[in-house]
């Protein structure tokens, strides 16, 4: 049987988007190895993309936080380096750099314009499989609450995210930080499956 036009309009929007987006790794203790082996302390697994060729990406917060040294596993297969540059808890979004390029992009397009039942896909390197994954969904609800955890130097406080886009499209755990599409292959949401801190 023939694809049907949206699942070739699909197939071609994901053949366009993964080369931008990243499989980051980050250790909580230690270094990754110059050269190969294994690296040593607890490691956790996310998602994120480019939105500049200079190597600029966006992923959660919480994908990052506390991680003493990050790689990233680009569509090619290559390992980078990258280092935070920019953070912002209460939202849940990092920015990292990533040295090299120039780098594949996604566009940033308009969540204002969202209406429930639109066409989403969420895209990401769960279960820490290497490989970029797809879904399919559709917006469930806007302007969700989200519960988000954020370390302070009084201690951990609870401050909800805002605005959150709902879907139906599966996720799973490492999903988290990978962009959310719209049909025409705009980012218009990160994604993020469960409560902060637990990826």
């Amino acid at each position: 049987e023939a694809p049907s036009d949206e699942a070739n309009l699909i197939q071609d929007l994901i053949a366009k988007a993964m080369p931008a987006v990243v499989t980051i790794f980050g250790l909580t203790d230690g270094e990754f190895p110059n050269r190969g082996g294994t690296p040593r302390g607890p490691i956790s697994a996310g998602t994120g993309f480019f939105f500049s060729a200079e190597g600029l990406l966006l992923t959660n917060d919480h994908v990052v936080r506390d991680r003493e040294s990050l790689r990233v596993i680009l569509s090619t297969g290559e390992f980078k380096r990258a280092e935070i540059i920019g953070r912002d808890p209460y939202m849940d979004t990092a920015i990292l750099k990533v040295e090299g390029g120039p780098f594949h992009v996604l566009s940033l397009g308009d969540s204002t314009k969202l209406r429930a039942g639109d066409t989403v896909i969420a895209v990401g390197s769960p279960l820490r499989n290497f490989e970029g994954s797809v879904s399919k969904g559709i917006v469930s609800g806007l302007g969700r609450r989200f519960p988000n955890r954020v370390q302070t130097a009084a201690g951990e406080v609870r401050i909800d995210l805002v605005g959150m886009i709902q879907t139906d499209a599966a996720l799973n755990s490492g999903n988290s930080g990978g962009p959310l599409l719209n049909v025409r292959g705009e980012v218009i949401g990160m994604n993020t499956g469960r409560e902060q801190g637990s990826d």
